[in-house]
């Protein structure tokens, strides 16, 4: 039996149908695969792409036990980059890692993915699945032409992929959109995906990221009206863990 996850879960696609209600038309959930996943029309821009396949994706990976994992990585440079004299921030630090991997599997830590085209691959591709790092990709792609996003897609697939990318007017308007996410935290995320997560100060950059993030979307998915018990119950849930980050 292959092992739920919860970008993939019944309560992830509640939280999808809520937050994309506005992007997305013509809903189908399927099951014919390892991972369930839905079609959808997106119409956007005045732009409509209709019956592309979608999945849900993981945002930020703080996770354990699995190829892509770079928790232990963290955890390391977290307990044995930071001088001795500084206890107590040693100890900061680590909570709030903890903090991480307490919200990875979270309403908070989750969107939507187009699979036709690959480009859930590319992000595990391209930075070692580093949320920031696709940010920045895309951001190439938007303003520059540069494109790192089609490297997993077959000849076939790319056009559709490409249609898709062009339903948004650029970095910032994909953003908003997919992530719920402002121009602000999109520029830091850019510039934080150039660089390599290579001491204890970039892993509390990028855990600091990820806390303005998840923020926003957890600011976002309350503002939506008529959320179901079990979306109410995770938002009381990542509320909790969120207000424990400075403590």
């Amino acid at each position: 039996m292959v092992k739920e996850e919860f970008d993939s879960s019944k309560l992830a696609f509640e939280i999808y149908n809520k937050i994309y209600c506005n992007l997305l038309t013509n809903i189908r959930v399927k099951n014919d695969k390892k991972r369930p996943y839905f079609k959808a029309d997106i119409n956007h821009n005045g732009k409509q792409l209709v019956d592309m396949n979608y999945g849900g994706d993981t945002d930020f990976n703080f996770g354990s036990g699995f190829s892509y994992s770079t928790f232990p990585k963290y955890q390391n440079y977290i307990q044995n980059g930071i001088s001795d004299d500084k206890v107590e921030s040693i100890k900061m630090y680590y909570n709030n890692l903890k903090i991480c991997q307490l919200l990875y599997r979270s309403g908070v830590n989750i969107s939507i993915m187009p699979q036709t085209g690959a480009l859930n691959i590319a992000k595990k591709q391209i930075g070692n699945d580093r949320l920031d790092t696709f940010i920045w990709a895309l951001e190439q792609y938007y303003s520059s032409n540069v494109n790192l996003l089609m490297n997993a897609s077959t000849y076939q697939n790319a056009k559709y992929l490409k249609e898709y990318l062009e339903q948004f007017d650029g970095i910032e308007d994909y953003c908003s959109q997919i992530y719920h996410i402002n121009s602000s935290l999109v520029e830091d995320m850019v510039e934080s995906g150039k660089k390599a997560i290579d001491s204890p100060e970039r892993v509390i950059e990028y855990m600091n990221l990820a806390y303005r993030f998840w923020t926003q979307k957890l600011k976002y998915l309350e503002s939506i009206c008529y959320l179901n018990e079990s979306i109410k119950q995770e938002i009381c849930m990542v509320t909790k863990i969120i207000n424990k980050f400075y403590d």
